[in-house]
């Protein structure tokens, strides 16, 4: 198995590079970038991947380890032969790959010739998992969040005010500024007309933030002790808890918060 091969250009043309090493010339099929990265006559280094089916050897070469870490990813999914891992790479960067995978971007993928949704779909499903990545993506787009996130982390006045997977943050909110974010805007599976609440007030001034919860001046269900002290943590599950007064008190009035 050769891991790469190293020498002369002999030839570059689409799709294909030739490395002349001592007389012996290895044809490399390769993506657009590394052949932009050649020049006939000089030196280069390809890490090489050795593709043996039935009685037919293919040698496919790649100017940085990165590409061909994500020609072996992709060549591992159901359906993705080498010629489609090639497209695929001839279209985007390994960095840009991994970025559509892990944000589940179908269109990057499907701009790759030969490449249409369901196999941009399988891509994404298998290799997302095994890429090792995570985006930490800040945005007021609750729509963007519900699609894209696995968790999300609330924050008010610079600080995190409660943390969740997407389900418990959507579907079970604990803290009054997400459930008023998620007052003040449509949902799609709604079967009624609602009115949106906007959240009253004003922003707080982070210059003088307030002596207790920085949410409490804009908060309709704000106690005296919300404006005196910062409220605790209260967990109510190992990935999803909010810092809010009004938990304490459900807990001691008999009410269930996990609800």
């Amino acid at each position: 198995m050769f891991y790469y091969v190293n020498g002369v250009v002999a030839e570059a043309g689409p799709n294909l590079a030739v490395i002349d090493c001592g007389g012996v010339g290895y044809a490399c099929a390769t993506t657009n970038y590394t052949l932009s990265q050649l020049k006939k006559g000089e030196r280069a280094k390809l890490y090489t991947h050795l593709h043996v089916r039935e009685d037919i050897f293919e040698l496919y070469g790649f100017s940085s380890q990165a590409e061909l870490n994500s020609f072996r990813m992709l060549i591992g999914v159901s359906g993705v032969g080498p010629k489609a891992a090639l497209s695929v790479l001839s279209a985007t960067t390994p960095q840009n790959l991994a970025l559509s995978i892990v944000t589940g971007d179908e269109k990057a993928l499907t701009a790759a010739p030969g490449i249409g949704k369901k196999i941009a779909q399988r891509i994404i499903l298998e290799l997302k998992d095994k890429l090792g990545m995570a985006i930490i993506m800040i945005t007021h787009d609750l729509g963007i969040v519900a699609s894209m996130c696995d968790r999300i982390a609330v924050m008010y006045a610079g600080r995190i005010v409660e943390t969740g997977t997407c389900d418990e943050i959507f579907y079970h909110p604990k803290h009054e500024y997400t459930k008023g974010l998620l007052e003040s805007i449509p949902r799609l599976d709604s079967t009624k007309h609602e009115k949106l609440i906007p959240i009253e007030g004003n922003p707080v001034d982070l210059l003088n933030p307030p002596e207790g919860c920085a949410f409490a001046p804009r908060c309709k269900n704000c106690m005296k002790i919300c404006l005196r002290e910062n409220p605790p943590k209260t967990d109510f599950s190992e990935t999803h808890y909010a810092h809010c007064f009004m938990n304490q008190k459900a807990e001691m009035e008999g009410g269930n918060t996990n609800e």
